[in-house]
């Protein structure tokens, strides 16, 4: 059985529920199948966060930037608020200060920006 149905038990009781409820206060819900729902005539507005140029193809990247401890190579992911909050966070193994080793466009923007001028 991959569905569950409403037995006569429980429709009985579920129908004194309703009306000792009474009417819904609001307008009648309709619910459709999925295969009923209508599709949107218009294609989804461009994603702000992907660059225009960017293959259709290509996903939106986390938001995670990849640093490591440049000692052990220990690795985390951390956002970049924190990084710009705290700094990035220490090394478990021997308390040195990670590093960002993420490839991305945006670790490669955020480091030009904290870089000393």
């Amino acid at each position: 059985m991959t569905s569950t149905v409403v037995g006569p038990v429980l429709e009985a009781r579920l129908r004194t529920i309703l009306d000792e409820l009474g009417p819904y206060p609001h307008a009648r819900v309709e619910l459709a199948r999925v295969s009923e729902r209508p599709t949107p005539a218009t294609p989804t507005a461009p994603d702000p966060a992907r660059p225009a140029d960017a293959p259709p193809d290509q996903r939106k990247k986390g938001r995670l930037l990849k640093v490591s401890c440049p000692a052990c190579g220990y690795p985390a992911r951390v956002t970049r608020v924190w990084l710009t909050k705290v700094g990035p966070p220490i090394c478990p193994c021997n308390s040195q200060p990670m590093v960002i080793t993420d490839q991305s466009p945006v670790a490669k923007a955020f480091k030009e920006e904290s870089e000393p001028t």
